[in-house]
């Protein structure tokens, strides 16, 4: 009796559906990594941005008991009392804008500061401390010669917080994360880039 011959296309088949299977679990498990380092991502500037806010409400505190201590001899301490003034409304406004930012990484747009043009600042200054940390460097450039810094709500700024941390975050150490800041000119022009360079290429500004 002769034996039905068996057919390979079975297993082939099966291998095939095995190794789709394989290759989707790993896009699918890719997809979650990715998705959780852009959480990660987000949730550092939001550390971020709660310590700016904080430090501001801590400094407009201690301007705040200094001058309401002297109010009676403002005669004598005039200068100081200056001083702690402008300390005080510097930190009630970093505090603000700090908390617009806060609120745009959850989609709320605010516009009540008149100062949205000092965002850019803002984000620059914890992108400083953060590339220390890191052991990295960081450089803002503005790419057009009296770029409006008005043209970037707050909205704005916080997607570009978040992207630069991203990449500092992937940057080698003693590299530098070059920050490029341009009016928007069309509608469908990105205000900014992000550029990861070797630092001794590189000039660093403050």
């Amino acid at each position: 009796m002769s034996r039905r011959p068996t057919s390979s296309h079975a297993p082939k088949n099966r291998g095939s559906a095995e190794q789709a299977a394989a290759t989707q679990g790993e896009a699918s498990a890719g997809a979650g990594t990715t998705g959780d380092a852009r959480h990660g991502t987000r949730e550092r500037a939001k550390h971020l941005l709660v310590h700016r806010a904080n430090g501001g409400i801590h400094n407009a505190a201690l301007a705040m008991r200094f001058v309401t201590a002297r109010v009676p001899a403002l005669e004598e301490h005039s200068s100081d009392l200056a001083t702690f003034v402008a300390a005080g409304l510097r930190g009630t406004a970093d505090a603000a804008r700090a908390l617009q930012l806060l609120a745009a990484l959850g989609g709320v747009e605010s516009t009540s500061s008149s100062e949205s043009g000092a965002y850019v600042d803002d984000v620059a200054t914890l992108l400083r401390a953060e590339s220390r940390r890191q052991g990295k460097n960081f450089a803002l450039e503005m790419t057009e010669p009296g770029v409006d810094k008005q043209t970037l709500p707050a909205g704005e700024v916080s997607k570009m917080l978040v992207d630069a941390l991203s990449a500092l975050e992937n940057a080698e150490a003693n590299s530098v994360l070059a920050l490029s800041v341009r009016a928007r000119s069309a509608r469908t022009a990105k205000p900014w880039e992000l550029e990861i360079r070797k630092k001794e290429s590189a000039a660093v500004g403050e």
